[in-house]
């Protein structure tokens, strides 16, 4: 049982580094990084590399950080704190005030060699001490902590319409939930600890951490938006598809089923080009914005690119999972957002906007807008502005 449970500290400890290293390439552009992760993570691992490594026979030096030490720990409870209010106001930098949140991990680290020196004489007197002080050192800040995410990030009007923002309120909502079992996990420790009137360490149950720190580096390491951060993870996808024009979303690649026979016939002589020929449609109606004329046809899109109607027809009947006037419709949308993101409002309105890129009106760009981003155009100027804040 030992050797399993030792297993399970070295493998949690190794996939915790290899998160950490893997969140150090993103660590400027994500906003779920921060110092403070950095440090929860590396003080875990650190633990449990000791501790299993120990059990392990690996070494002889240390046995899952002796007491006192083992207080300094507690570090991670303000720390944790600290994350989250570094999210909440997009902070990466570190504070030196902040050191006044390690007062009390410091304090408990005393008030350990005090359970040691006085062992014989006040033993109980000191175990009950650490016991309610370390109750509610945690209660403390896992209050703390629910207060600050529950009225400035989860309640927040941002974090229902932005995209960016509602994975920041779903990671902290996790994270969260997490923090409350391992607080869970430390009350039923320090209970024990104290039933049996031995100084409250927070042995017993380790192995239940170590499996709920799986959890999170599990969820970190399967979430790519999380690992890398959103703007990250478009970076990397753009660079991924060679930074074309392309919404890949909306076409098929793979062979369509045929019914009609002239189609049929053509099958064959447009499949090797079904790749390609998405790739001009895309970059020429990007870049020459085809769509911002309502009048746009398949023969204005065949002319640019420089092939048959009919190559164009049939690309779109059996390629594209929307119909022509939908998917025209998507790229002024996408045009519009692109023309925020540069700055277009700064002198014009959002009704020239939708002149702009091809409406008859405000009433058909508005709804449209709405429709394929899930945002208002004015709530995703708003939103624009409060990201880049």
């Amino acid at each position: 049982m030992v050797y399993f449970e030792s297993s399970i500290y070295i493998l949690t400890a190794i996939i915790g580094f290899t998160t950490l290293f893997l969140l150090s390439f993103s660590y400027k552009s994500n906003k779920s990084v921060n110092i403070y992760l950095f440090l929860i993570i590396a003080i875990v691992c650190a633990r449990l590399i000791i501790k299993g490594s120990y059990e392990f026979g690996v070494q002889s030096y240390a046995k899952d950080i002796k007491e006192p030490f083992h207080a300094l720990i507690l570090i991670n409870v303000p720390l944790f704190y600290l994350y989250f209010k570094a999210i909440v106001l997009d902070r990466k930098t570190f504070y030196w005030k902040t050191l006044l949140h390690f007062i009390a991990p410091i304090f408990f680290v005393f008030s350990s060699y005090s359970a040691i020196y006085f062992q014989h004489r006040i033993q109980f007197s000191i175990v009950t001490f650490n016991f309610i002080a370390l109750s509610v050192f945690i209660l403390f800040y896992l209050i703390k902590s629910f207060n600050l995410l529950r009225t400035k990030l989860w309640k927040s009007d941002l974090a229902i319409h932005h995209q960016h923002f509602k994975l920041i309120r779903n990671w902290t909502i996790f994270l969260f939930t997490i923090l409350f079992f391992l607080a869970i996990r430390h009350f039923v420790s320090f209970g024990i600890d104290y039933a049996n009137n031995h100084r409250v360490s927070g042995h017993p149950f380790t192995v239940f951490q170590a499996l709920i720190w799986l959890v999170i580096f599990g969820k970190i390491l399967l979430s790519p938006e999380i690992l890398f951060g959103l703007p990250k993870l478009f970076e990397r996808m753009d660079t991924f598809k060679n930074k074309k024009v392309v919404l890949y979303d909306l076409w098929n690649y793979d062979n369509s089923v045929v019914t009609n026979q002239s189609d049929l016939k053509m099958k064959d002589k447009m499949d090797p080009k079904v790749q390609n020929l998405i790739h001009q449609v895309e970059l020429i109606t990007s870049k020459k914005h085809l769509f911002r004329n309502q009048n746009t046809t398949y023969a204005d899109v065949a002319f640019e690119i420089g092939v048959p109607v009919n190559h164009v027809v049939y690309l779109f009947k059996y390629h594209c999972k929307t119909s022509f006037t939908e998917y025209k419709t998507i790229h002024k949308i996408e045009e519009a957002k692109s023309l925020i993101d540069s700055g277009y409002l700064k002198t014009n309105t959002l009704e020239s906007l939708a002149f702009e890129i091809g409406f008859s009106s405000y009433s058909p760009f508005f709804k449209a807008f709405k429709k394929y981003t899930g945002d208002s155009p004015n709530e995703y100027v708003q939103n624009l502005v409060v990201f880049n804040a």
